[in-house]
């Protein structure tokens, strides 16, 4: 694999500031050309790349009915899920058996409004469950005890999209454009949740109430630091708490495009990021921007634009390779929603596991290509289930 150490230099981050009140971005990029990324199937790769994978069914109850999984936290041997179409947070052990959920509605003492967010904070035994109406963050211990409640000032806070514990001290949050006056990332003090770092801002706002939600996960915390990529870029960055730098730059061919001609993209399409994305993507001048981003200790996880390939790069022998069909009902390594530490997580929907049990039916795919203990829970699974999830803990 080509690679090039690009000269250090100190900028602003590409097209993406709206005004010049972001972090400085400092470049010392390793580029990775993505022409060298060899094609290969999932299951051809799985054995060089998979220590272990587990399927987790998600117990149903009167109580823990799942609809729609906005946020998920693996913290210990317990499993936090906010459903964001019933607004509540769940707790599931390790095996998917429901624990309790946390904290409930209402306007008493250890009650909420609504919730936006949360986060985990294992070293201090500590929930923050983000209620924008109230303007509070409402805290609980790991078991689901009420703690505390903790006002803020900043109404932006109410289009936090995920938040994550970065250290000690601080939160990692992450935003729709549209919200926030564009601010896309920026770092709060976890003690009273002011903001204290705003490392992005959207290069522009989309018009009325639609946001930029073409991503799930653009970012996580590896090894202290917050990695994160942004749309029209084909760079990550890494924020350690003092500075941001762009520490890989992924070389598709394409260019970045100028930030007064991207304004012309916005004001010609309709101005949402998907419908601008989608006719730079027709185009084919300009990146589109990477979407998704997940780190583990050996491989890096990117997910690029509108397309949807999975973009992975092995850090230990320095090659890359790139996901056929990535999106696929199949039980496979795909549609990756969340990373902790070295296990990759997919949610395996409804209708993608009746898909697949119809393709076994119909002799379309073998029951040879995933783990023999799979079978049954496939098998008896119902239309009335919660959806399952797929582990992936990922070689060292």
């Amino acid at each position: 694999m080509k690679k090039t150490i690009c000269p250090l230099l100190v900028l602003f981050l590409c097209v993406s500031c709206l005004e010049n009140k972001d972090k400085q971005v400092v470049r010392d990029v390793e580029v990775l050309e993505m022409s060298d990324f060899k094609p290969v199937s999932f299951l051809a790769i799985k054995e060089n790349i998979v220590e272990k994978s587990d399927l987790v069914k998600l117990e149903l109850t009167d109580a823990s009915l799942v609809g729609q999984i906005a946020q998920m936290e693996l913290v210990d041997d317990f499993i936090y899920i906010l459903d964001s179409k019933v607004k509540t947070l769940l707790l599931f052990d390790k095996n998917g058996s429901f624990v309790r959920t946390i904290g409930k509605r209402g306007n008493g003492p250890g009650e909420y409004t609504s919730i936006a967010s949360f986060y985990v904070d294992a070293e201090e035994n500590k929930i923050g469950l983000l209620d924008p109406l109230a303007l509070k963050v409402h805290q609980y211990t790991l078991q689901g005890e009420y703690v505390k409640s903790v006002s803020f000032k900043d109404n932006g806070y109410s289009h936090i999209k995920r938040m994550d514990v970065l250290n000690e001290h601080d939160l990692c949050c992450f935003t729709s454009a549209g919200w926030n006056e564009g601010c896309g990332y920026f770092v709060i003090d976890k003690s009273d949740y002011t903001k204290k770092e705003q490392l992005y801002s959207y290069p522009f706002l989309p018009s009325g109430f639609i946001s930029y939600s073409v991503n799930t996960s653009p970012f996580c915390i590896y090894d202290g630091a917050v990695k994160f990529v942004t749309p029209f870029s084909d760079s990550i960055y890494c924020y350690d708490g003092e500075k941001v730098q762009a520490t890989y730059y992924l070389n598709n061919g394409l260019k970045e495009i100028e930030p007064a001609l991207l304004q012309q993209y916005a004001t010609t399409a309709d101005s949402d990021y998907f419908s601008v994305m989608k006719r730079i993507k027709d185009d084919g001048v300009y990146t589109q921007g990477l979407n998704n981003y997940f780190e583990t200790e050996r491989f890096i996880w990117v997910e690029y634009g509108i397309i949807g390939n999975a973009w992975v790069w092995d850090k230990e022998l320095n090659e890359g390779f790139v996901f056929d069909g990535y999106y696929s009902t199949k039980p496979y390594m795909n549609n990756i929603v969340y990373c902790k530490e070295n296990t990759l997580v997919r949610v395996w929907k409804n209708h993608e596991i009746f898909s697949y049990k119809n393709a076994l039916a119909e002799g379309n795919v073998s029951q040879s290509d995933i783990p023999q203990e799979w079978n049954t829970l496939i098998e008896n699974y119902t239309e009335d289930d919660n959806p399952m999830l797929l582990l992936w803990k990922m070689k060292k």
